[in-house]
């Protein structure tokens, strides 16, 4: 593709690092995520408010320093896309069912696509 690795390292710290820090500290996420408190191993507890992949304080500079996950490679821990565990629910109906219960709906599917690929180090 051509992407050098400092192309990568600035792009991750200024797009998903310094946006999002910006965002999460203008509570612009405020209406799409439910605070959840969670009981840590200690006993204590913490609000999770908040995406915890966001690092507030990322720079280029800093994800330049990460080790490429293979010899010679440009992706690391710090410019590879993170993995995010979440929930949601979602209920669909048909048109039928939505008339017979009253329901209003919030959104409508027009295209579904799913795609995968292998992982590859």
């Amino acid at each position: 593709m051509g992407l050098d690795r400092e192309a990568l390292d600035r792009v991750r710290a200024r797009k998903s690092f310094d946006q999002a820090a910006a965002a999460i500290k203008a509570n612009a996420f405020a209406k799409e995520i439910i605070p959840v408190r969670v009981t840590l191993a200690d006993g204590s507890e913490i609000l999770h408010d908040r995406d915890e992949g966001v690092r507030l304080d990322a720079s280029a500079e800093a994800l330049g320093k990460l080790e490429p996950i293979s010899p010679g490679g440009v992706i690391t821990a710090g410019n590879a896309s993170q993995i995010c565990d979440g929930s949601s629910a979602l209920l669909v109906a048909s048109e039928r069912a939505v008339k017979l219960h009253g329901f209003k709906p919030l959104a409508r599917v027009v295209n579904m696509t799913m795609t995968a690929g292998v992982p590859r180090a």
